[in-house]
């Protein structure tokens, strides 16, 4: 279902808020976009035609993003989407 966080996403929240000593606020932000996008895949390696994202909690909570070949209205739409479920 759309909206609902996957396994994979679970799996990186829980890791996430272990490395972050303190500041899980930061590591449930982070999972809140993350966990909501529907077309960047969340990816370690970010060499791909496809757009992927990886959620560096360690750095102040940056999201590096490595665009694809996507439409760029579709990325900016997903990003959106991911970025509006962060209060």
């Amino acid at each position: 279902m759309v909206g609902e966080p996957t396994p994979r996403i679970s799996r990186w929240r829980s890791k996430a808020e272990d490395r972050l000593d303190g500041q899980p606020a930061l590591g449930t932000a982070l999972a809140g976009v993350t966990d909501h996008l529907r077309l960047c895949d969340v990816a370690v390696s970010l060499g791909d035609v496809f757009t992927l994202v990886y959620p560096q909690p360690k750095r102040d909570g940056l999201i590096r993003v490595s665009v694809g070949c996507e439409d760029v209205e579709d990325i900016v739409e997903d990003v959106a989407l991911g970025l509006s479920f962060v209060e």
